[in-house]
């Protein structure tokens, strides 16, 4: 809860007093208010009706101890209402007109239209003593502007000598806390009940006790209190129970003993040392402790609670016992003591009247407010909830980070338009690792509207695509010494008056030396189990391979496209994918192992694909597996992802974010039809794929179009900016070129992300919203920046050099829910 701080100081010269109100960068406010006389008389009269009430066994020596006589004076109603007296002259002068900018300064921050709730501290400082007294912490500055702000008081010295070495620290312990209880002289007084309460935080705290033991001397027992207040080991708090009392010039004393009194100013380097060791917040349950705190919290230790008047036995216990409660559920200090006050005021108000009058707390301007940390996993876990705002947009990030909704995929796309976009602007640009300073070795050769129109055979319907043209590529492809030819037409039925062109080409291309390797597309037949490939009449599985030409993509937003695992061991009957039978080929041919496998020929009697797989040699088989093919087999999260989950994670994807002429050279039909035969023609071409370019009902089979929605990071690096479709060769193609290069882009799952920045936003949430004041909106806008600006530069460059894609929008988000709140809270 973010929080605004005031310092007030009020001070008494003769009959008036003076308010000065310090807040923000030297931002001031005073006023000078007359001092009503009969104010200090009502509260005289209060004081001492208060302390014949609360006559016996009192923590301080006002009275002499003794057994109380009794009296027919109705002390409980008198004290009620020289308290309804004194507080209403009280309040009453407070909200005196001369006060009425300051207190409506205080109160603006809460009464703006935003609903965020806000602390303000008002760190108060008084003199002389005499106003000091006076329950400040009780004025009802929330009640008459009718505040949304929780308004609590502090008090603080006039004299602050001491920096707070504290104020940067979170009071994170990894140890369990350790206390010291000193337990004082007891006369009249009975402790047990408070150390009962206190050792039921055991579990929590390590206690130690120390106190007086009849017939110890008294010299050793001040020695040793010393030696025990600065253990080395520390004390994160320090409790004192017994007798106190005020002195002029030592800072109090607080009874060790009976008759036995030790001033603050005799232990004050002790308590300094023991500051330094770790003290963080002490509590004098003790009578009269405004010396005592302005002592200590001049001495630097960081809050302290005292008791301002004298206070009975019993109240101590019940005041005890309730903030040990409040602190041991995780409030800090001073909530818990507002908390124990309200107690006394509402459930104790008849058996222990003004008693809620009596604590006050003493803080360093500077300190953050000691709580007792939770300790195990799960009260850690516990800290890291988020709240109401932060629950309901995570919530929407995870529903959007779903791939059964279009924005999941959605966004992948336009991750990969931003990997292009950093791609061009740095430079990095994927060159293929077989090839690095030639051009890629796939070829596609398109046959497009303008090559059938120039086509010598008058083709007038593309659709089936004439067959003797597409043998005319194929004996150029072969004349040019393309070694490897995919066929990216589905050649099932028969085209009688132009197969036989076709079959001739093929088989021309096979007899040759070296002979040409045959690749043709394969897709499901009717029934099941069965694949349409090449009609016979055209080629042979016996001197030809055949693969499936099934891409994968997100039915709900196709410009995404995933790569096609392999299964392990391919069935017998179910054809490899035709992208990784190309890339297998050129593999081959890259690692010069031709001679280990059978070759295509005419005379053989036997499946191709069947041959080489059996004559595979050992050595190579291992490559194979190793090194090919077992890098595309489906990893078992990505399998209990999509068995269970139904979500793709960690499957990766094509990567067009890089430019598509380092994948593959592009030539139209006619313009490789009009090359010459040199060899040289096509430079470090390994494979040619013939495949349907732009025309009407181009496609596999009539009506059913191989052009696809075309994603956002491949249509950025291509000249023709009104494209709207990618056909299905292209995408083999960059299949082809992963697969060559290893280049597999696993997308980290959108809910690690989010997991990661719901983690870093708690840590931020922790180290500046539970800071005693917000750093200013400039700080946090430009931390925020900072990490926005880190997390996308690292997660794009992150791709470049490991090939992993971190996503950036939800993630972002995320993070956003947890930092713009803190924006909108300094403004408030």
């Amino acid at each position: 809860m973010p929080t605004v701080q005031y310092r007030l100081n009020i001070c008494k010269v003769e009959q008036f007093c003076l308010f000065k109100l310090d807040w923000g960068q030297g931002k001031q406010l005073l006023a000078h208010v007359k001092y009503p006389t009969f104010l200090t008389n009502l509260y005289q009269e209060w004081q001492r009706i208060y302390i014949s009430f609360y006559k016996t066994a009192l923590r301080g020596r006002v009275v002499a101890s003794g057994a109380m006589d009794a009296s027919p004076v109705d002390w409980h109603a008198k004290l009620v209402q020289a308290e309804a007296k004194f507080t209403y002259e009280f309040h009453r002068w407070l909200r005196s007109a001369e006060l009425f900018d300051l207190r409506s300064q205080i109160a603006q921050h809460s009464n703006d239209s935003s609903n965020t709730p806000c602390i303000v501290d008002i760190f108060l400082s008084c003199y002389p003593l005499e106003i000091a007294r006076f329950p400040w912490e009780n004025w009802e500055l929330a009640t008459e502007f009718a505040s949304k702000a929780q308004i609590r008081f502090s008090r603080y010295p006039n004299n602050l000598r001491s920096d707070n070495h504290d104020k940067n620290q979170a009071f994170f312990i990894a140890r369990k806390p350790r206390i010291l209880t000193v337990a004082g002289d007891s006369t009249g007084l009975d402790f047990q009940a408070e150390k009962e309460a206190i050792s039921h935080l055991e579990k929590r705290l390590n206690i130690h006790f120390f106190g007086w033991q009849p017939g110890r001397d008294i010299q050793q027992l001040k020695t040793e209190l010393r030696r025990v207040i600065t253990d080395p080991l520390g004390w994160d708090i320090l409790l004192f129970l017994g007798h106190s009392n005020e002195t002029e010039v030592t800072g109090g004393e607080i009874a060790i003993a009976p008759d036995v009194s030790i001033s603050m100013s005799e232990i004050a380097s002790d308590l300094a040392l023991a500051r330094q060791r770790g003290l963080k917040f002490a509590l004098f349950n003790s009578c009269n402790g405004l010396n005592i705190a302005d002592a200590v919290i001049d001495l630097g230790l960081s809050q302290v609670v005292v008791m301002r008047e004298p206070i009975h036995d019993r109240v101590a216990k019940e005041f005890l016992t309730e903030f040990l409660q409040k602190i041991s559920v995780g409030e800090n200090v001073h909530d818990a003591l507002l908390s124990t006050c309200k107690y006394l005021k509402t459930k104790q108000n008849l058996t222990y009247p003004s008693a809620y009058l009596i604590p006050s707390i003493f803080r360093h301007p500077d300190a953050q407010l000691f709580r007792l940390q939770p300790r195990g996993w799960l009260a850690k876990a516990k800290q890291c909830l988020p709240n109401k705002l932060e629950a309901f947009v995570l919530s929407l990030v995870f529903l959007c980070s779903l791939e059964q909704l279009p924005i999941q995929p959605w966004l992948l796309a336009t991750r990969q338009l931003a990997q292009s976009i950093y791609r061009d602007y740095t430079g990095q640009l994927s060159t293929p690792k077989l090839s690095q300073q030639l051009p890629p070795p796939i070829l596609l050769v398109e046959i497009d509207a303008s090559s059938l129109r120039s086509a010598p055979d008058k083709i007038s319907k593309p659709t089936p695509l004439n067959r003797r043209y597409l043998a005319r590529l194929v004996d150029k492809l072969t004349a040019l010494d393309v070694p490897i030819v995919g066929i990216d037409y589905l050649l099932d039925f028969h085209q009688e008056e132009n197969d036989a062109y076709l079959a001739r080409s093929l088989k021309s291309g096979v007899t040759q030396t070296p002979p040409t390797w045959f690749v043709f597309a394969a897709i499901r037949g009717s029934e099941e189990g069965s694949w349409n490939s090449v009609n016979s009449n055209l080629a042979s599985s016996n001197w030809s391979l055949n693969g499936h030409i099934y891409g994968l993509t997100n039915p709900s937003y196709t410009k995404v496209w995933y790569m096609r695992f392999l299964l392990g061991k391919e069935p017998e009957e179910i054809p490899y994918p035709f992208p990784y039978v190309l890339a297998w080929l050129v593999e081959i041919r890259a690692e010069n192992a031709e001679h280990m496998f059978p070759k295509p020929s005419l005379k053989s009697q036997s499946d191709l694909i069947k041959q080489m797989k059996k004559k595979l040699p050992k050595k190579y088989e291992n490559l194979q597996q190793d090194r090919f093919f077992y890098p595309w087999q489906k990893p078992v999260f990505t399998s209990f992802a999509y068995q269970f989950l139904g979500q793709r994670w960690f499957h990766p994807t094509i990567d067009f974010s890089i430019p598509s002429s380092s994948v593959y050279q592009t030539i139209t039909a006619r313009d490789l039809l009009a090359m010459s035969n040199q060899k040289s023609s096509l430079q470090n071409t390994q494979a040619a794929i013939i495949i349907p370019g732009e025309y009407d009902n181009m496609g596999l089979t009539q009506g059913s179009p191989d052009g696809h929605p075309i994603p956002d990071a491949f249509q950025y690096w291509i000249a023709d900016k009104d494209r709207m479709e990618i056909y299905g060769g292209e995408i083999h193609a960059f299949m082809i070129d992963h697969i060559l290069n290893q280049r597999r882009i696993y997308w980290i799952p959108d809910i690690l992300a989010i997991a990661v920045m719901v983690v870093l936003g708690s840590i931020l949430k922790k180290m500046f919203v539970n800071r005693s004041q917000l750093p200013s909106r400039r700080k946090i806008f430009y931390f925020g920046s900072a990490i926005a600006i880190l997390y996308v530069a690292s997660s794009l460059q992150i791709y470049v050099w490991w090939q992993i894609a971190i996503p950036m929008v939800l993630p972002a988000v995320a993070l956003s829910s947890y930092l713009l709140p803190m924006l909108w809270r300094r403004k408030q």
